[in-house]
């Protein structure tokens, strides 16, 4: 059986699944999915990966991509 391809938006509302890390210029720091973005819309890290609990596969998202997505929630 083929495993289900999702696509990080898909992979970010699935919380219990997958952990959300802001990247700054020196430190990664686990965050929820309410922190990612300002208020404003202007994301709150320069890069963000989400971690499979289960198997460890890392994706990363750029900060324009976390901001294009939240015009959207």
């Amino acid at each position: 059986m083929k495993k289900e391809t999702k696509n990080w938006m898909e992979k970010f509302s699935d919380v219990q699944n997958y952990q959300l890390y802001g990247n700054g210029d020196n430190y990664t720091q686990s965050i929820d999915r309410d922190q990612a973005v300002y208020d404003s819309g202007k994301a709150a890290y320069k890069s963000y990966t989400l971690i499979d609990l289960q198997t460890g596969e890392r994706e990363t998202v750029t900060a324009e991509q976390m901001e294009a997505f939240a015009k959207k929630w």
